[in-house]
């Protein structure tokens, strides 16, 4: 009975006071728990908001209904750069899986587990779903060199189908780290379009229009396939024929050799008037390359495709000139005296210019420099248009112009250029239109086009367009040999064994005109770049390892001291 009293005692006043607090305390914890079972809500106290998904971001992951699943190749031993960029990449998928309700799941693969020929076979199949795979080199504990091929990108499966992704952007002008820091900008933007684009019932259409010389299939297999990996592809011949391109989101018009007709160009007019998007590679020149080959003079002469007065009316012209650029890529050019064994030498070729694209824009953002042949520069026209006019693509400052008929031989290489020589700094070669643009055929009759009973419309309804002046921009080339002929990649240049931004610019210019949700914004996200200084690391080693092991130590024993010192004081009354 006395311990039974003992329990139900009354407690003193401070005793009481304590359980109350406590009491008050769990509640408060209860009550906190049970509002965050029905609330959802994440911080973010980074300052460039790393870890904040945009809007149009969460509202494609809430409207992802069934699992889909990130096969991620960025795992084992890695140098410390890719270590971070799996890292970023971890936290970014961690966000989609939570505003997803856990639809969006993932893991981490080391390709490189793999040997011999289970491994060569890995490689192959991640090279044929799009992923490109990087050769880092690292020292090892002995002063050696390891290198080793790692593959930055993922595998975004969903009922069936994949589409395979590339984290990190290939860029001559940044260096590594910029590099990694550029995939971790494009991250968002990478992963949430592959998921919105392989859920999509029905991938939009797009027309690459023949029956005027375009391109062929083994000179365009680069652009198709790539395109086809997001798109619908599918040629289409006019022939005039009113609403031919019915159903098709953006056509592309890929370098034609021959005139269009009137009738042809009406249809698509029309079809532009109608919300079509269309992406223009115009070569204003042709020239041909087989002749230089033999070392012989070649002429560039006006390509007679008849779409100036269209594209003038809707407000550019591409003038019939000829581009020359100091950045440029080289050509091997035998510089032996005749009748001697030839000796090539790497020179550059000039009429081949390295495009710049700049970094205000969300197509051309981060994008590595464009590899071109003979472009012709673009000019802004009409005063007036209610149309917004964007460079893509330009020159470096030295650059030059040169009217048609222009000769070309290889024994320009040996010229020497003087500044007044570069006579059209940074022209255009590129330029998006957006807008309501007017009919280039308003108050003219066409004959010879098949109609639809439906009148002609005057104006378009808002849509938008791109314009290059170099077919070649989207043009592969192709690798002869006794087993067959084989294209190369787009905007590989077999010379000088690089890659340039071809492939990056022709995707993001058809996926700007395609995005009617405004997902290609994300592309504008900026991350601070938080480099160690190199100089101070070098200079100020001891210090800051003192500073890191030492300091920490300091710390813990002097918070020791005072705390031990504060007990005995307390209770040593």
């Amino acid at each position: 009975m006395e311990i039974i009293k003992k329990i139900f005692k009354k407690p003193s006043g401070q005793k009481a006071k304590s359980l109350k607090t406590l009491a008050l305390f769990l509640g408060a914890v209860l009550v906190v728990n049970v509002a965050a079972s029905f609330l959802f809500f994440r911080l973010d106290l980074t300052s460039d908001k790393r870890f904040t998904l945009s809007q149009v971001t969460k509202d494609k992951l809430k409207g992802v209904k069934d699992v889909v699943y990130v096969k991620v190749y960025l795992d084992g031993d890695m140098p410390i750069a890719f270590k971070k960029m799996k890292r970023s990449v971890k936290e970014m998928l961690d966000e989609f899986a939570a505003y997803s309700g856990g639809n969006v799941q993932y893991e981490f693969v080391n390709p490189a587990a793999e040997s011999g020929k289970k491994q060569n076979a890995l490689y192959e199949d991640l090279y044929k779903k799009g992923l490109r795979p990087v050769n880092v080199q690292e020292k090892n504990a002995e002063g050696g060199i390891n290198q080793r091929t790692l593959f930055p990108g993922a595998i975004v499966s969903y009922n069936g189908y994949e589409i395979g992704i590339n984290l990190l952007t290939s860029n001559s002008r940044v260096t590594p780290e910029e590099s990694i820091n550029i995939g971790a900008q494009n991250l968002e933007y990478n992963l949430v379009s592959a998921i919105d684009m392989i859920m999509k019932k029905e991938l939009p259409k797009i027309a690459f229009i023949q029956g005027h010389d375009e391109l062929d299939a083994m000179h365009a297999q680069g652009a198709l396939q790539l395109l086809s990996e997001r798109f619908n592809i599918d040629s289409i011949s006019i022939r005039g024929r009113m609403g031919a391109l019915d159903g098709f989101s953006t056509a592309i018009i890929a370098k034609p050799l021959k005139k269009w007709s009137e009738a042809d160009k009406l249809v698509l007019d029309q079809y532009i008037m109608h919300g079509g998007k269309v992406a223009w590679f115009i070569d204003a020149i042709t020239v041909n390359d087989d002749s230089l080959a033999s070392g012989e003079v070649t002429f560039g002469l006006v390509n007679e495709h008849n779409l100036d007065d269209q594209l003038f009316k809707y407000g550019v012209r591409i003038n019939p000139t000829v581009l020359q650029d100091a950045q440029s890529v080289l050509i091997p050019v035998n510089m032996a005296v005749p009748g001697a064994q030839p000796q090539f030498v790497p020179s550059p070729w000039y009429y081949y210019p390295l495009l710049n694209a700049p970094n205000d824009n969300i197509i051309t953002k981060n994008l590595n420099v464009v590899y071109s042949k003979y472009p012709s520069s673009i000019d802004t026209v009409g005063v007036g248009h209610n149309i917004k006019k964007t460079v893509l693509l330009s020159t470096s400052q030295y650059a030059r112009e040169i009217q048609a008929p222009v000769m070309v031989s290889l024994a320009q290489v040996t010229r020497k250029f003087k500044p007044g020589d570069f006579n059209r700094a940074w022209a255009p070669v590129a330029m998006l239109l957006e807008g309501q643009f007017a009919s280039a055929f308003q108050n003219r009759m066409i004959p010879g086009v098949v109609g639809d009973g439906k009148p002609l419309v005057n104006r378009s309804k808002p849509t938008k367009m791109v314009v290059v002046a170099d077919g070649d921009i989207i043009r592969n080339d192709v690798q002869r040999s006794a087993s067959g002929v084989m294209p190369y990649p787009l905007g590989f240049d077999k010379y000088m064994n690089q890659q340039f931004g071809n492939k990056d610019f022709l995707l993001n210019a058809i996926s700007y005109l395609n995005d009617d949700t405004g997902l290609m914004q994300i592309r504008n996200r900026e991350l601070v770049v938080r480099m160690l200084d190199k100089n101070k690391i070098y200079t100020q080693r001891t210090m800051w390892v003192f500073i890191n092991t030492a300091i920490p130590l300091l710390l813990l024993v002097a918070f020791s001291i005072v705390f031990i010192w504060l007990r005995k004081r307390k209770y040593a009354r």
